[in-house]
């Protein structure tokens, strides 16, 4: 009997279910030389990095402003110039400072409801109000409802 949760539950059954190291690495030569063969058939060089895997890793490193801007439709220079408008969490964007791409991921839905509310295409109110609620946002998609001009005179969109 396992003291620890009181079961019939033993470190030997968990043991059991899993293979020997010199079995999960025979798995795993054979599934990477099926992928491989794959990339071959298809005339990806085979000498370096794993294309799937190096689109993942660029994927997921953290956002910089030429990310976002790129994300929102923006130019760089309409993002910099109104980037105080948007989650505190963006502020050193303009400064050179990344955002976690995770972070990003949480923050993308309430920073497209804010620039594009002029806009006929834009997130639904109720989708807007409730994305900014989670970051606590709310009252700033509430006030751009009704849209003050952006610097230079343009709006956002």
């Amino acid at each position: 009997m396992n003291v620890l949760n009181g079961t019939d539950f033993e470190f030997s059954d968990v043991t059991d279910l899993y293979r020997d190291n010199a079995e999960v690495k025979e798995i795993i030569t054979g599934d990477q030389q099926v992928y491989r063969g794959a990339l071959g058939r298809m005339d990806i060089p085979l000498n370096g990095d794993d294309p799937i895997s190096n689109t993942f890793i660029r994927f997921d490193k953290d956002v910089v402003i030429n990310d976002v801007a790129g994300d929102l439709l923006f130019s760089v220079e309409e993002l910099t110039q109104n980037i105080a408008r948007l989650d505190p969490a963006l502020a050193g964007l303009d400064n050179g400072v990344p955002v976690d791409r995770d972070d990003w991921k949480g923050l993308y839905i309430n920073t497209l409801c804010i620039t594009s509310v002029s806009q006929d295409n834009h997130p639904a109110d109720a989708e807007c109000i409730a994305a900014g609620a989670l970051y606590g946002a709310a009252s700033i998609f509430e006030r751009l409802l009704a849209q003050q001009p952006l610097k230079g005179g343009g709006r956002l969109h």
